[in-house]
């Protein structure tokens, strides 16, 4: 018997903590916009029969962890991995080519440049890019002293020729959502605090990579879109009038512009994968725990970065193996790209039917790319309610942000937060949500985890569109006062939270440019748990049919940024 129907009338509202703060005819508007999305979000709709096999519900996707691989392809995961220094991104003539981690490693190798060198001229570059107009914002935090510490010591060790490994002397940004010693963390607000290395920080670290500074995250790492109120909105690198997506917006820029190969960022709705969809690079998120065990039930962390074979290599560096259910990560599929004869990539085609047509385009011109180099193409039925599943995920990754907020900042909580609509965000589910609500969304939670189980029994990955549309302007009021409410975002990346509900890995890969503006689109690929080896698979034979310039939406391949910067050679 279905549970009955709760009414969000939203006339409660506890105003008096965030008046003069607030504008009132926007925040009657966004009020009234996640009002409409939960009373339409059909959580209630259905009986709570599972179509498929059970899998326990669970306030934490503990069934990711009890999804364990047979024997037999954990010991392949184990075995025959390549050297990471022969996994490579190669671009043909006339697709632009972002420098990589092995372009870096080999011009120390050869001292046509140092690690010290490196790292000067990427401070330099990032300060310089902070006086355009608009500024690019991508850093929140540089350390000059701490930055250079670790760039002069990795110069040493090429000197001595010992570096650490691949990744000695690479600079990389890492999010305002990760604990990195010497610098501090905040979730893009304007509380900061000090901690230790998370452990992919310190396994970065030993590997030698070079932390060049935080990356901007939008306020409490809460919006798709990308304006943060207290420390400005990162300017995406193809068009600086455009958003860069969220919340890991200035990491997707650090990667688009050429300040890093690879950056680390987080996602819990789709953080790293919009912001490399709108920047035009790549996204990895991993299965739950497979990174960054977190406090969030939906919440990882993970790499963007301007080439598959980067994407590759700096999961590989960044997984560690916290769980004993974890396999262990795996790139020995990674260049198993010119014959896909057996990959299966299944299609819900109701996915498509919202998005921008040039979006719908180009993503299904890359799956027909994919399906001539040998992929098998399998139509899937959807067997649940997408609207009730991004519901159910909002209510409870929500909750988990505003109990992580209300921990940090106590009462003053609503009047230390600047974006409007994520204070209304936590103000309604404070007041709003039920016991009911947050059960019936663990209910949803283990239909749809059982939906997807079933597809994977006859599919390695799934397309979809990742977002509906290239990115869209920055608008000035969403740039001082934060931009986002759940149908506006539903609009934009209606799909790309299910991810994070089930706890599965998701990539996102470019797939060509808009023809007015040559903004990037892009597709992603869902993926079963654990299985970051396949989609990185599917990553690099994207890349391939992208540069082979046989994509409409992409002629002559991978597109430079009208900001980039050169830092193994000079500012372009």
């Amino acid at each position: 018997m279905s549970s009955p129907a709760v009414s969000y009338d939203g006339s409660v509202t506890r105003r008096q903590r965030i008046q003069g703060k607030d504008l009132p005819e926007h925040w009657a508007r966004l009020k009234a916009a996640f009002d409409a999305f939960y009373q339409n979000a059909d959580l209630y709709a259905f009986e709570f029969e599972p179509l498929h096999d059970p899998i326990p519900a669970s306030v934490l996707p503990t069934f990711v962890v009890d999804e364990r691989l047979d024997e037999k392809t954990v010991e392949e995961l184990g075995r025959d991995e390549p050297n990471l220094a022969d996994l490579t991104s190669s671009s043909p003539p006339g697709s632009f080519h972002f420098p990589t981690t092995l372009d870096y490693h080999r011009a120390y190798l050869s001292h046509t440049t140092t690690p010290t060198d490196v790292a000067l001229r990427v401070l330099q570059l990032i300060r310089e890019s902070d006086t355009a107009t608009p500024p690019l914002r991508a850093f929140v935090e540089l350390k000059d002293d701490l930055t250079l510490e670790m760039a002069r010591a990795s110069t040493e060790r090429y000197k001595q020729g010992k570096p650490l490994s691949v990744f000695d002397g690479v600079p990389v940004g890492v999010k305002d959502t990760h604990y990195v010693t010497g610098f501090t963390w905040s979730y893009g607000i304007e509380d900061r605090q000090k901690g230790e290395d998370l452990e992919f920080i310190a396994q970065l670290k030993s590997l030698g990579a070079v932390i060049i500074g935080i990356t901007v995250s939008t306020e409490t790492a809460n919006t798709d879109f990308g304006p943060n109120p207290v420390y400005g909105t990162p300017r995406n690198p193809y068009k600086a009038g455009h958003v860069t997506g969220g919340s890991s917006a200035g990491t997707g820029v650090a990667v688009a512009a050429g300040f890093t190969p690879f950056s680390a960022g987080s996602d819990g709705a789709g953080s790293i994968r919009t912001p490399a969809g709108w920047c035009g690079v790549f996204g990895l998120k991993t299965t739950w725990a497979r990174v960054q065990l977190t406090s969030s039930p939906h919440s990882v962390s993970g790499p963007l970065a301007g080439t598959a074979a980067d994407l590759a290599i700096a999961h590989k560096a960044m997984s560690v193996q916290l769980i004993p259910a974890a396999p262990p990560a795996s790139v020995r599929l990674f260049d198993k790209v010119e014959d896909l004869k057996d990959l299966r990539i299944g299609i819900f085609r109701e996915w498509f039917a919202d998005a921008n047509k040039e979006v719908v385009d180009a993503g299904l011109d890359l799956l027909e790319g994919l399906k001539k180099r040998g992929a098998t193409i399998v139509d899937l039925p959807l067997t649940f309610s997408v609207k009730a599943a991004v519901a159910a995920h909002r209510l409870t990754f929500g909750g988990a942000m505003r109990n992580t907020f209300m921990n940090r900042l106590g009462k003053g909580m609503y009047d230390g937060i600047k974006d409007q609509s994520t204070r209304l965000e936590f103000l309604r589910q404070h007041i709003l949500t039920s016991d009911a609500d947050y059960l019936q969304s663990m209910k949803i939670k283990t239909i749809v985890a059982g939906a997807f189980k079933e597809a994977f029994k006859s599919v390695d990955g799934i397309i979809f569109p990742g977002t509906t549309c290239p990115a869209p302007k920055v608008e000035e009021f969403d740039a001082v006062y934060g931009k986002d409410d759940p149908e506006t975002e539903q609009r934009f990346s209606p799909f790309v939270p299910i991810a994070n509900f089930i706890g599965v890995p998701s990539v996102s890969v470019p797939s060509g440019y808009s023809e007015a503006d040559g903004l990037p689109l892009s597709v992603q690929f869902y993926g079963s748990w654990w299985r970051e080896d396949v989609l990185l698979r599917i990553a690099h034979a994207s890349e391939k049919v992208l540069e082979s310039g046989i994509l409409k939406a992409a002629k002559e391949g991978r597109k430079k940024p009208e900001f980039w910067v050169d830092v193994l050679g000079k500012s372009k």
